[in-house]
């Protein structure tokens, strides 16, 4: 079985049961607080899990390890789909896995015990930000994030902590580049001379 997700402006992205799979599997290891994906233990079908997978738009920024609403957007034939009529929102969504920007779809799934958590969507993987002080190479930060607005007129926008320095080092108020790895760190990629 294939569940279709589309962005605005982008191709459909088609989910094959063995992705269904995985994310199902991510969202019960998260719940029981287990950072390993069960693998032989999972004994569900495909279909089991389809219909617990929901595309849908965040109105506000939504932080990591905090909850949102979610406007579900299923309405239509993708790549056209529409909000859904009535419009139908799922509360208390739990982010485990990064920031999200407001206004982006975003794709999300309901664990065994009907809890929902965001699995995946229109994420930034890379943000742009401003050292608070001297960051030595070897060592984490705290970045304050300044990748709200228009170039030229970027805003403040929240902080992100642990970000990891193996570049090399870099002074106080100097504009950085950071970007998440597979295992859930920001590291530096670039930063201001």
């Amino acid at each position: 079985m294939r569940k279709t997700v589309a962005n605005k402006g982008q191709r459909p992205k088609t989910l094959t049961g063995r992705t269904v799979k995985r994310i199902a599997r991510a969202v019960n290891a998260f719940e029981r607080g287990d950072r390993d994906i069960p693998g032989r233990r999972f004994s569900k079908s495909v279909g089991d899990w389809s219909d617990r997978l929901r595309v849908g738009k965040v109105a506000t920024a939504w932080d990591i390890n905090t909850t949102a609403t979610v406007t579900i957007w299923e309405g239509g034939a993708p790549p056209s789909e529409t909000e859904s009529d009535p419009a139908e929102t799922v509360e208390d969504v739990v982010n485990k896995i990064a920031y999200v920007p407001a206004d982006r779809f975003v794709l999300i799934m309901a664990s065994e015990n009907g809890s929902w958590y965001l699995v995946g969507g229109d994420i930034p993987t890379t943000r742009l930000g401003k050292t608070t002080a001297d960051w030595d190479k070897g060592t984490t930060a705290t970045v304050t994030l300044w990748d709200d607005g228009e170039p030229d007129a970027e805003a403040a926008g929240g902080t992100l902590a642990g970000c990891v320095n193996k570049y090399h080092d870099v002074g106080t108020d100097k504009w950085v580049h950071v970007s998440r790895a597979a295992n859930g760190t920001w590291y530096l990629i670039a930063a201001e001379c």
